[in-house]
C-alpha cells in the first residue's frame, strides 16, 4: 500500500511470473514437449479424445486470488501451494495453453505464467493489451469460444482445428517464435523488479506532479 499524495492510494498486488522465465532460463522450443494442450476455464471439461492430441486439464478455481490489501490477511494452505505446484509443472511441459478472457474479455493470470513458462496461449483476444496478446499468442475466430457446456461436451470443431495446427511440427518454428516473444515480454514485465520499478516510475511522476504544482 502506497501513498502517491494526500488524495491518491495506489493498492496493488504484483504480478509474480511462474518459474524460472524471469530469469530466462526457459527454451522456446516447445517441439518436445509432451502434453499437447493444457486446457483451462470453459475448455477445462471439453472432451478431446479423439483429436489426436494429448490434452491435459487444470481448474483455475482452485488457485486462491491474493486479497484486497484492505482485507484480512490469509495464509496460503497447503493445498493451495500444491495446486500452484502442479499448475507450473503443466505449463512447463505444454505446448500450448487453451483458455478464454472470461465474459469480462481481462488479461487473466494464465497469460502471464504461460509466456513465463515457455507456452503459447491459444484465446480470444483479451480488451487489455491485445497487440501484446496477438505478438505472443493465437487468437480464436470470433465466437468460438463456448457458453456454460456440459462436462464431457465436445470442444468446438473450429478451435479444435486450430489447436491441432499449432501444436503440429508444421508451426513448430512459428511457435517458437510467440513463445520467445511471450519470454520476453514476462522478462521485461512480469518480474518483482519489473514491478517495483513500474511502481517506483508512477511515484516519482506524480511526485514531480504534485512539486511542479505547488
Amino acid at each position: 500500500l502506497n501513498t502517491l499524495s494526500t488524495r491518491a492510494l495506489l493498492v496493488h498486488t504484483p504480478m509474480i511470473a511462474v518459474g524460472p522465465a524471469v530469469a530466462g532460463q526457459v527454451s522456446p522450443d516447445t517441439a518436445t514437449r509432451p502434453t499437447d494442450v493444457l486446457l483451462l476455464r470453459r475448455f477445462e471439461t471439453t472432451d478431446w479424445k479423439f483429436t489426436g492430441l494429448k490434452t491435459e486439464s487444470f481448474d483455475m478455481s482452485r488457485l486462491i486470488q491474493a486479497p484486497s490489501e484492505l482485507a484480512a490477511a490469509l495464509a496460503p494452505s497447503v493445498g493451495d501451494k500444491a495446486a500452484w505446484k502442479e499448475l507450473s509443472a503443466m505449463l512447463a511441459r505444454s505446448k500450448l495453453v487453451l483458455s478464454d478472457s472470461t465474459p469480462r474479455r481481462y488479461w487473466t493470470p494464465e497469460l502471464s505464467y504461460a509466456m513465463a513458462a515457455g507456452a503459447v496461449v491459444v484465446s480470444d483476444a483479451p480488451s487489455e493489451n491485445r497487440r501484446v496478446f496477438r505478438h505472443c499468442g493465437v487468437e480464436l475466430p470470433l465466437g468460438s469460444v463456448p457458453g456454460r457446456l456440459p462436462p464431457g461436451s465436445p470442444a468446438p470443431a473450429a478451435v479444435v482445428e486450430l489447436v491441432k495446427l499449432w501444436a503440429s511440427d508444421a508451426k513448430a518454428q512459428a511457435r517458437a517464435e510467440k513463445a520467445a516473444a511471450g519470454g520476453r515480454f514476462a522478462r521485461l514485465n512480469l518480474s518483482p523488479t519489473a514491478w517495483l520499478e513500474t511502481l517506483l516510475e508512477s511515484y516519482d511522476a506524480r511526485l514531480a506532479q504534485l512539486l511542479c504544482s505547488v
